[in-house]
C-alpha cells in the first residue's frame, strides 16, 4: 500500500518509478482536489496527513485488515465501510475504484483499488458506483 500525504510522496514515486505515469497524474489530479477542499495553498506546502490521505492499494495488500490506512480489521476493514463516492477509472486497460469514505466531520481518505484485488470487495464497492455523468 502506497500512502500519499503530499506532493512530495508523488514525487518519491515518480522518482522511482513505482507506478505509471497515467497514474501519477490522475493521483496528482487528485491530491490537487483533496488539498483545494482545505485550503489554497500550493500542494507541497500542506499535506493530507489530518484530512485524509489518499490510499493507493497493491495487489496482495488485505482490505479486511486496513489499520494502517484508519479501518480496524474489527469493522472488516475496506468491507466496513459505506462510501461516500466510488467510481471505476481505467487506466491504460488497468481498473481501479476510486473510493471516497467520511469519518467523522474532517477526515475523508481516498481508497484506490485495483479491481479485482478482492470480489467481496468489488461486490461492496459496485453497489455505491456513482452513475456516470452524461
Amino acid at each position: 500500500m502506497r500512502i500519499i500525504c503530499n506532493d512530495q510522496d508523488l514525487k518519491l514515486l515518480e522518482l522511482h518509478r513505482a507506478i505509471t505515469p497515467n497514474l501519477l497524474l490522475f493521483l496528482r489530479d487528485d491530491l490537487a482536489q483533496n488539498l483545494s477542499w482545505i485550503c489554497e495553498a500550493v500542494p507541497n506546502e500542506v499535506s493530507l496527513d489530518d484530512h485524509g490521505p489518499i490510499f493507493l492499494l497493491e495487489l496482495g495488500d488485505n482490505p479486511r485488515g486496513m489499520g494502517p490506512a484508519g479501518l480496524p480489521s474489527r469493522i472488516g476493514g475496506l468491507l466496513g465501510l459505506i462510501p461516500e463516492h466510488v467510481e471505476e477509472v481505467n487506466l491504460d486497460g488497468n481498473m481501479f475504484w476510486k473510493a471516497l469514505v467520511v469519518i467523522g466531520n474532517s477526515y475523508a481518505p481516498t481508497y484506490w483499488i485495483p479491481v479485482g484485488m478482492d470480489s467481496e470487495l468489488d461486490q461492496h464497492l459496485s453497489k455505491y458506483l456513482d452513475e456516470p455523468k452524461s
